[in-house]
């Protein structure tokens, strides 16, 4: 009589991959996000003082984020560290081509890295969903060739059930919308600097604050501001369209404009398909 093996539960296999590498220890790259702190709670319940959580503090990431990923740790008791980092310093990021994910990711594990080797960590897992695969991501594949650790893959648990996971383990993660660097926002082919990723996570926060919305993406122009956020969302921005253009206008945009497809992931990798 053949035995059928009922499939483990989601957190069981996430556990069972962790503790296959608890003898050489385990950097979980953790960015404030849903993906990547629910991960480093699992990484930490399995292999408690033999992981560290580290996050890049570097140009493209919002203060936000840096200071959501800090709460989040330090609250969970989660051994963590926060690391500098210059994406900016790299000419190949800045130039801003359609592989700049790419050059961020060859940076990111480069230095990260260097930690996990000070800190005597034999593995590098990141926060990658099977479902990132529908998007352009050459960062992905720079970070699978640099070496790092997929378990989400590995485990087969796509962006619902790792919410669903956190969930489960009373995580205040749950809920927290999907984010991308600031870079995202600037067109491929317009140089990323410091001033313009400034800019954007300036006017973003001033969306948010003045229309009291949360999911936002404010793309960068060069003179124009295209705002996009959820479509239930966008009465609470246009009952707030002269204020959020005034203070955007103060930025140093001429334009304020609403994208009226809402919005959505991957905006600015639509001009690829053209």
């Amino acid at each position: 009589m053949t035995t059928v093996h009922e499939p483990l539960p989601p957190e069981e296999r996430l556990r069972r991959l962790f503790a296959d590498r608890a003898e050489g220890g385990v950097l979980v790259a953790t960015s404030g996000g849903v993906d990547s702190c629910t991960l480093a709670a699992i990484a930490h319940q399995v292999l408690d003082e033999d992981m560290l959580a580290v996050t890049l503090d570097a140009e493209s990431n919002a203060a936000r984020e840096l200071e959501d990923a800090m709460t989040f740790l330090q609250d969970q008791a989660i051994p963590h560290a926060v690391v500098d980092h210059s994406e900016l310093s790299d000419p190949d990021y800045r130039e801003n081509t359609p592989m700049r994910c790419y050059h961020c990711r060859e940076g990111m594990l480069d230095r990260l890295r260097e930690v996990a080797e000070d800190r005597g960590l034999a593995h590098i897992a990141m926060g990658y969903v099977p479902d990132d695969r529908m998007d352009h991501t050459p960062g992905r594949r720079a970070a699978k060739e640099a070496g790092a650790w997929f378990p989400y893959v590995d485990a087969g648990i796509g962006k619902d059930q790792v919410r669903a996971l956190a969930e489960r383990m009373d995580l205040p993660v749950a809920d927290r919308p999907s984010n991308a660097c600031l870079s995202s926002r600037i067109p491929y082919g317009q140089e990323v600097t410091a001033d313009k990723l400034e800019t954007v996570e300036a006017a973003e926060q001033a969306v948010r604050s003045i229309a009291d919305v949360e999911q936002v993406r404010v793309r960068h122009h060069d003179d124009v501001a295209r705002i996009e956020v959820a479509p239930d969302q966008r009465a609470a921005l246009l009952a707030n369209d002269r204020a959020i253009a005034e203070e955007l206008e103060q930025l140093g945009f001429t334009f304020v404009a609403v994208d009226l497809l809402g919005y959505r992931t991957g905006a600015l990798n639509e001009a690829l398909d053209g």
